[in-house]
């Protein structure tokens, strides 16, 4: 096991826990989505907050950046009596809310964009998953069946032809963007999946979830081809490197693995340094990660090679 990684940087000013917390495609900014009903943009040279975007009535649960880097979207939970289902495009440079979409009929729990930056899916409470014309900011599709439980994660393949989808009955779906059809399912956790991630190069899927476990799939065949285990707590965030054969994940033990997926060895344990880490992702460079946490606070850490 490798030297253990240091926190670079602190991104500090939620007045509560963070759910998700997300690069911009050029490394440059870091937005968060916390619970104080808050998204948040940030610097991450100097680690200063940049701008709030303020909207949603209750905790955010999922922000994106669009492929342009130019807008964010997020996603609002239906909690404490809040009537917020929606998704919500930000002007990064503004602040302003430039667009809302409407659909969900409880809280939404995540959204992905696809690569071209046309298109939107999103997943919720309800348990649908909804496609999202994003040029014309509508709803183009439900994807059939959806599920019968809490959609909790979503994830475009790379070239937004498919897609996955976890959720609470313990199934992973692929679907086909084009006709909402499902293609397969992939069955063997144990109780929620909480996240999904798609491999850069579209052959294989990652899921995270209740049972502790980190599984690696194959795309076309449905098998797993791979099981990380080691946390001792609930599984909830996973991501793929976007450079080379390594995975994060993290848990609510309070530590942040990064996975070789070669052979499926820890090479890294990281203590997140709160006890309830909330998400974990690569830097487009794949140098760092970043973490979430129910402490309110985001940490930048570096990687070994």
């Amino acid at each position: 096991m490798s030297e253990q990684p240091i926190v670079i940087r602190r991104f500090e000013g939620h007045t509560d826990g963070v759910e998700q917390a997300a690069f911009s495609p050029d490394g440059r900014q870091i937005a968060s989505a916390g619970w104080d009903a808050t998204v948040r943009l940030w610097d991450v040279e100097t680690g200063k907050e940049i701008r709030q975007f303020i909207g949603h009535p209750a905790g955010v649960n999922s922000v994106v950046f669009s492929r342009d880097g130019r807008s964010l979207f997020s996603c609002g939970s239906a909690e404490g009596g809040t009537s917020d289902r929606t998704i919500r495009k930000w002007d990064i440079e503004t602040g302003e809310e430039v667009l809302r979409l409407r659909g969900h009929t409880a809280g939404v729990n995540a959204i992905d964009c696809s690569r071209d930056g046309k298109l939107a899916i999103s997943g919720g409470m309800d348990g649908s998953v909804r496609l999202w014309d994003l040029e014309r900011g509508v709803e183009t599709l439900q994807f059939l069946g959806s599920h019968n439980f809490v959609t909790t994660s979503v994830a475009f393949s790379p070239d937004a032809k498919r897609a996955i989808s976890g959720s609470a009955e313990a199934v992973v779906w692929l679907w086909d963007v084009e006709s909402g059809e499902e293609i397969r399912r992939f069955r063997g956790h144990v109780g929620v999946i909480t996240s999904v991630a798609y491999a850069p190069d579209g052959r294989t899927a990652l899921s995270g979830g209740l049972d502790r476990s980190v599984r690696q799939w194959d795309i076309e065949t449905g098998k797993e081809r791979r099981r990380l285990t080691g946390h001792i707590g609930d599984v909830t965030s996973v991501a793929y490197s976007p450079v080379d054969p390594r995975a994060l994940s993290c848990a609510g033990d309070g530590t942040i693995r990064l996975w070789n997926l070669e052979d499926g060895t820890e090479i890294s344990r990281i203590d997140g340094q709160v006890k309830w880490i909330t998400s974990v992702t690569f830097s487009p460079d794949g140098r760092n990660a970043l973490s979430s946490g129910g402490d309110g606070v985001i940490r930048l850490w570096s990687l070994p090679d």
